[in-house]
């Protein structure tokens, strides 16, 4: 038994540390929704979810230590978010036009959850590798569905923006079918006067 406490304090430590790490990464994620909610809402909205989810988790952690919660932080909170952003750096990141810059703030929030990642893998004792795979497997699936729907959210949203443009395509030719009946009514008037000229 003595042999098992000073094990059972390292994993408690780095939980501790994952949780601290994770709680950074989510005010990291706070302060960037703000600028983002201005430019593009869709995807502000996706870093004050994560911010609420990774500083919620942390909290939790810090109370509630279980299995479930840590594969909750590692792969869905960490992980995903993590390939996500490397995602978004190599393709046209939704609400834009092109790849997104590496950004210091970004590359802070991805060294803290790579750092989430490690304390919580370090602390399971003979992690099998087909294991990690499920987990790398888990996280590249929930970045490419938080992907495709921020570009499905994103087409949605151009769809209901062009009303007020469709109006004034409308009015156009109106416009031009008016102009040439006043013109002939213009032209139609001189004509008697000539007739009567003559």
């Amino acid at each position: 038994m003595p042999n098992l406490m000073p094990d059972q304090s390292k994993h408690s430590k780095r939980r501790t540390l994952a949780a601290s790490l994770m709680l950074m990464a989510g005010l990291v994620h706070l302060a960037l929704a703000a600028p983002h909610l201005q430019d593009a809402r869709g995807a502000g909205l996706f870093f004050l979810s994560l911010a609420g989810g990774q500083i919620v988790w942390a909290v939790m952690m810090l109370h509630h230590r279980t299995k479930r919660l840590e594969r909750i932080g590692t792969i869905g909170l960490a992980l995903a978010p993590t390939i996500l952003y490397a995602i978004t750096r190599m393709v046209r990141a939704p609400y834009g036009v092109a790849p997104e810059p590496v950004d210091t703030m970004g590359l802070v929030a991805v060294l803290l959850q790579i750092g989430v990642i490690g304390s919580l893998w370090s602390t399971a004792p003979r992690r099998h590798a087909n294991e990690a795979h499920r987990h790398v497997a888990a996280g590249l699936a929930i970045a490419l569905i938080a992907y495709g729907g921020a570009i499905a959210s994103e087409g949605i949203d151009a769809l209901a923006e062009p009303e007020g443009p469709h109006g004034h395509e409308e009015n156009g030719p109106q416009d031009h079918v008016d102009a040439p009946v006043k013109d002939e009514a213009a032209g139609s008037g001189p004509e008697p006067n000539n007739g009567h000229g003559h």
